[in-house]
């Protein structure tokens, strides 16, 4: 309920007419479906979270943990190539040619520029508005020596993802434990990456509504991260227009503000996931 009526979801849904809800659906799917030992649903929910929204793939760590403890290695690799199948089979059609890596080679494209963009932050209220000001300024940019923005975005999200993982790993898989670390897959994304939309945070709500509800202490951070989560989609979008949020939303003070909200709130739930992981 409290992901059904989450203002930032109907925004993102019936506003912006995005279909994140989609691909959570079927990732949420998968995971009941492993839950239950049903491997070939498992896989073909999966596969069908990776073919409605590119970016699941933000979950295939989460989901190859998952696999690996329920159904054992052998049929982990199974699954993969299942799913590998299937996704092949769907893109044949619209192969120029018969090869069998040109499937791999779309998604990774469409990865590397579905956002549109190559922009150090493409509106997304994350620590990279420091340094560009929300500027449209390129990734490439060099920021430490030689190490370019994407480049240290993708060491630092490597990292703490690593944490993660390797935390889900060590650790009994309950409920809480799981919805907790799905939720920071995409957190952790949309904090470190570049080129994030505003919209990428959308996928770390329903399972930090799950996982609130295993651990209601957070439930503050969920409606705290929902509404700068909010402030971010209408920032720009301004529909329906109401001045004073406008006026308010416009100042650099404001954005600032946001920013640091989302950013503390991403900081609490890793540091809450980590420390009751490691007790």
């Amino acid at each position: 309920m409290a992901y059904i009526f989450n203002p930032a979801v109907w925004y993102l849904s019936s506003i912006w007419g995005q279909i994140e809800s989609l691909p959570i659906f079927f990732f949420l799917l998968a995971l009941w479906s492993t839950h239950r030992k049903h491997f070939f649903a498992t896989n073909l929910a999966f596969t069908a979270a990776l073919l409605f929204k590119q970016s699941s793939i933000i979950f295939a760590p989460i989901f190859a943990i998952l696999s690996w403890r329920r159904f054992g290695l052998p049929k982990t690799i199974i699954g993969i190539t299942l799913q590998f199948s299937v996704v092949y089979l769907v893109y044949l059609p619209f192969a120029p040619s018969i090869s069998l890596l040109w499937p791999i080679q779309i998604y990774v494209d469409r990865l590397q520029t579905g956002s549109g963009s190559n922009w150090v932050t493409d509106h997304a209220f994350n620590p990279w508005i420091w340094t560009t000001h929300l500027q449209k300024i390129p990734d490439t940019i060099p920021v430490i020596g030689s190490v370019t923005a994407g480049q240290l975005g993708l060491f630092l999200f490597g990292t703490f993802a690593s944490l993660v993982l390797i935390r889900l790993t060590l650790s009994q898989i309950s409920f809480s434990n799981l919805f907790l670390a799905t939720s920071l897959m995409p957190i952790l994304s949309f904090l470190l990456l570049t080129k994030m939309h505003e919209r990428y945070l959308a996928p770390a709500l329903p399972f930090l509504a799950l996982a609130a509800a295993f651990r209601p202490r957070l439930w503050p951070i969920f409606i705290v991260l929902s509404l700068a989560h909010l402030a971010n989609l209408y920032h720009e979008w301004w529909f329906p227009r109401i001045p004073v949020l406008v006026n308010w939303l416009s100042f650099w003070n404001t954005i600032q503000l946001m920013a640091t909200i989302i950013t503390t709130c991403s900081i609490i739930v890793l540091t809450y996931y980590l420390k009751s992981e490691k007790s």
